[in-house]
C-alpha cells in the first residue's frame, strides 16, 4: 500500500488548531468567547492553514486587522502577531486608554522570536500589563503555498548577494520556525551548498544559533517534541542552496501545467480571472487556484499534452456517470472548450463542479494558443539545446549555430521584451559569447534589460569574452542527464533536468554524505558529520531502490533556495520519486520568469 504523502500544510493546521483549543482550555471560562486579532503578515498565515467554521469552532467569533481601526468589544482578545516595533506599537495603543480599553483583556501570541527590546517596550505600558492575561512565542512565520511548499513573505530577492547579513539573520528564525513544526524530531542536519558568497554557510551558521536556542528552551520545558534518544521521533535534514547554483532554470519556459500557465498567463495571487457562461450570458468569474481545487492538485504537475487529454476525458467521465447530463457524445471523443461550456447550460445544479472544468480547459486553449503565437516549440527546443548542450537527436550543436537560430527566432513580432530577453540572457549563461555577438543580442534589448546581462557577473556568470567565436559552456553532469532522459523516452521538449534536482538527487543517493560543494552541520548527533551511510550508487550508476533511497520513515527532507525557487525546480523535485519522500520545499518567493528577469535588472540599483 502506497504510503500518503508527508503535508507540511496539514502539520501546520494542525498546530494551530491545537494552539487556540488549548488557550481556551487553560483560560476558560472566560475565553469561551474570543476576538482574534491579527496583523497585515499573520493574517497570510492563520488564511492559509484555518477556515473561518474552524476558528468558530474554537470559540473565535471574529478575525480583525491591527492596522485598521476596529471597534471597542466587552470580549477577551487573542492577538497572533509578528513580534514587530509596527505591530507592538499599536498593541499597546489599544490598551493606552485605561478607562476605555480596545478589549476586555490580551491574550498575546507571536509568531516568532521576540527581542529583549520588544518585551522591554511592552513592559513599559502598564496599561497593557494590567490587561496581559497571555504572552508568548508560537514559532510560524510561514506560508504554505501548496501541501508540500513554503515561502517566506519577505521582499527580498537577489539582493543578499550584496552582502546583507540582516537578510539572512531573519531567513535564518523564519526556517527555525519550520524545522520544529513537526510533531517530534531527535536530531537536525543543516547542509550547505560552499558557495563564493558565504550565503548558504552564513545562513546555516544563523540557523544553527537560532535553533540551539529554541531546543534549549524545549529542553527545559521537558518537551515531548525533542526527544535526544529516540532516533524513531525522526532525523531532519535542511538543504540550503542559493540561486547561484543554476542561474539559467528560472528563465526557461516548462510545459508542465501549473509552470506553464503561472508563465504565459495574467495570474495574481493566485486568482485567474475568466468568463463564464450563466444562462444566456457570459460573466466575469474570478477563482482561487490553488490545492483546495482537487483538478488543480491533480493536473498540476502533469505535461500539458496530457492534461489537455485529461481534462475532457474525466468531463466526459463526470457526464457519464451522471444521469443530469443529457448529452450524447462517443465515449473516445475529445470535447473543445465550446462543447464543454454548451453542457454547462444544461446543468445548472453542478455549475460550480463543471464551472472548474470549464475553467481549466479554458487555461489548457489560452496556453496553448500563446504556444501557438509565440512559436514556443521553436523556442522551447532553443533552450532545451542552450541547457543541455545537445539537440532533440543527442547530438552536439555549435555554440555558433546556436546564436545564429536565436537571431532568427526573435524576428517573431509576436514576442515580447521579456521574452526576448529570456533568450539572450540563456544564450550568454550557457555560451561563452564573443563581442560580437554579444554586442548584437544585447542591442536587441532596451537599456534597462541590458542591466540585466551585466548584473550575470553579480551571480558568477562572466559576460565577457576577449574571443572572436562563441562557444557552449554546458556542465558534462547535465548532457549525460540529458541524454539518459532522451533514452527513456522523455517528453518533448523536457531534457533538461534543473542543477537543484541533480544535486538533490545526487546527495540523496550518496545517504546525505557530503563531500566537494557541500558541507554539513549536526545537531544531537553521535556519529561523524560528514556522515558514515553507504552510498547508494554502484560504478558510477544509479542504484534502483523500490522502497527506501537512503533515509527512514519518520526522517524529513526540506530544500531551502535562497533567492527564489522557478515553479519549473518544484515541479521537478515534486515529481522526482527518488527526491519526494517526505520532501518539502522552501524559498523565500517563488520565482515566475518575468520576475526573474525584473529582479537580475533592479541588482545594480542596490
Amino acid at each position: 500500500m502506497e504510503q500518503a504523502q508527508f503535508s507540511l500544510k496539514e502539520v501546520c493546521r494542525q498546530r494551530m488548531r491545537n494552539l487556540f483549543r488549548q488557550l481556551r482550555i487553560d483560560n476558560q471560562p472566560n475565553l469561551s468567547t474570543s476576538i482574534l486579532v491579527v496583523d497585515q503578515k499573520t493574517l497570510k498565515i492563520v488564511s492559509a492553514y484555518m477556515k473561518m467554521s474552524e476558528l468558530l469552532e474554537q470559540g473565535i467569533n471574529a478575525v480583525e486587522n491591527l492596522n485598521l481601526k476596529r471597534k471597542p468589544f466587552n470580549l477577551e482578545a487573542i492577538y497572533f502577531i509578528t513580534p514587530t516595533q509596527e505591530s507592538v506599537a499599536l498593541l499597546m495603543e489599544d490598551f493606552a486608554n485605561a478607562q476605555f480599553p480596545q478589549y476586555k483583556c490580551a491574550h498575546v501570541i507571536f509568531n516568532n522570536k521576540m527581542t529583549q527590546g520588544i518585551a522591554q517596550k511592552m513592559q513599559s505600558e502598564q496599561n497593557l500589563v494590567k490587561k496581559l492575561s497571555t504572552c508568548k512565542v508560537f514559532n510560524l512565520d510561514f506560508n504554505c503555498t501548496n501541501e508540500q511548499l513554503f515561502t517566506f513573505d519577505m521582499i527580498f530577492g537577489l539582493e543578499v548577494y550584496k552582502g546583507r547579513n540582516v537578510i539572512l539573520q531573519e531567513m535564518a528564525e523564519k526556517i527555525c520556525t519550520v524545522l520544529v513544526s513537526f510533531e517530534k524530531f531527535y536530531t537536525f542536519e543543516l547542509i550547505f551548498r560552499q558557495d563564493n558568497w558565504k550565503i548558504c554557510q552564513q545562513l546555516a551558521q544563523f540557523t544553527q544559533g537560532r535553533l540551539r536556542e529554541i531546543l534549549e528552551a524545549l529542553k527545559r520545558s521537558n518537551s515531548s517534541q525533542y526527544d535526544q534518544k529516540d532516533k524513531t521521533c525522526g532525523k531532519i535534514r535542511l538543504v540550503i542552496v542559493d540561486r547561484a547554483i543554476d542561474v539559467l532554470s528560472p528563465l526557461l519556459h516548462d510545459f508542465y501545467y501549473q509552470p506553464m500557465f503561472y508563465d504565459l498567463l495574467e495570474i495574481e495571487n493566485d486568482i485567474y480571472q475568466y468568463d463564464m457562461q450563466q444562462g444566456d450570458k457570459k460573466v466575469s468569474k474570478k477563482q482561487l487556484i490553488n490545492d483546495q481545487d482537487e483538478l488543480f492538485k491533480k493536473y498540476k504537475f502533469k505535461h500539458i499534452a496530457d492534461v489537455l487529454e485529461e481534462v475532457s476525458s474525466d468531463f466526459q467521465t463526470f457526464m457519464q456517470t451522471n444521469t443530469a447530463a443529457k448529452v450524447a457524445k462517443d465515449k473516445d471523443q475529445n470535447l473543445t472548450l465550446k462543447q464543454m461550456t454548451d453542457i454547462v447550460k444544461t446543468m445548472p445544479q453542478y455549475q460550480d463542479l463543471v464551472a472548474k472544468y470549464t475553467m481549466h480547459m479554458e487555461i489548457v486553449e489560452k496556453c496553448l494558443d500563446l504556444y501557438r503565437q509565440k512559436d514556443l516549440q521553436e523556442v522551447g527546443e532553443l533552450e532545451q539545446t542552450l541547457a543541455t548542450g545537445c539537440d532533440k537527436k543527442g547530438s552536439s550543436v555549435a555554440g555558433e549555430k546556436i546564436i545564429q537560430r536565436i537571431f532568427q527566432v526573435l524576428k517573431n513580432p509576436k514576442l515580447n521584451e521579456f521574452d526576448f530577453a529570456r533568450l539572450i540572457l540563456s544564450a550568454i549563461i550557457q555560451i561563452d559569447v564573443s563581442e560580437k555577438d554579444r554586442r548584437q543580442l544585447t542591442d536587441l534589448l532596451s537599456v534597462e534589460m541590458q542591466s540585466a546581462v551585466h548584473n550575470l557577473k553579480l551571480l558568477g556568470i562572466q559576460t565577457q569574452n576577449s574571443g572572436s567565436k562563441s562557444h557552449k559552456r554546458v556542465n558534462e553532469q547535465v548532457r549525460k542527464y540529458a541524454k539518459n532522459k532522451m533514452a527513456n523516452e522523455t517528453l518533448e521538449l523536457c531534457r533538461n533536468t534543473p542543477i537543484i534536482e541533480q544535486q538533490i538527487e545526487d546527495l540523496i543517493l550518496k545517504d546525505f554524505q557530503t563531500s566537494g560543494n557541500f558541507e554539513k552541520i549536526v545537531l544531537n548527533e553521535q556519529t561523524n558529520a560528514q556522515g558514515q551511510g553507504k552510498s547508494l550508487r554502484q560504478k558510477g550508476q544509479i542504484k534502483l531502490m523500490q522502497d527506501d533511497v537512503g533515509f527512514d520513515e519518520q526522517d524529513k527532507l526540506l530544500v531551502f533556495v535562497v533567492g527564489g525557487i522557478g515553479y519549473n525546480e518544484a515541479r521537478s523535485l515534486m515529481n522526482n520519486k527518488v527526491i519526494n519522500k517526505n520532501l518539502v520545499i522552501g524559498s523565500t518567493f517563488i520565482l515566475r520568469p518575468n520576475d526573474y528577469v525584473k529582479e537580475l535588472v533592479k541588482l545594480q540599483k542596490l
